[in-house]
């Protein structure tokens, strides 16, 4: 199944969470912080400053989460976006 946001809306797919510290103590759900990271998988016609494919930096609390074919999604808002990350060039040409 495909989703297609409407107007200024996106599907991004977030983060994976991290349920242990880098040292191996396990945390409940209740420490561990809302991912602010995504992907962005599908985005409305009227998103213009976001592309699909990249990886976006959000408001933590914003979006509603969508549940399409067992995987969990956020839908939000191209002014929830902070912004994006993008390839930079390296010296030779090439994208690093």
């Amino acid at each position: 199944m495909s989703f297609k946001p409407i107007g200024q809306k996106m599907l991004v797919l977030p983060a994976e969470q991290r349920n242990t510290t880098e040292g191996g103590i396990y945390l409940p759900d209740q420490a561990i912080e809302k991912p602010q990271e995504a992907e962005v998988i599908a985005i409305g016609d009227e998103v213009t400053r976001v592309p699909v494919g990249s990886r976006i930096v959000y408001s933590r609390y914003s979006g509603h989460e969508v549940k399409v074919d067992d995987v969990i999604f956020l839908i939000l808002v191209e002014d929830e976006v902070f912004g994006y990350f993008q390839e930079e060039e390296a010296p030779d040409g090439k994208a690093d």
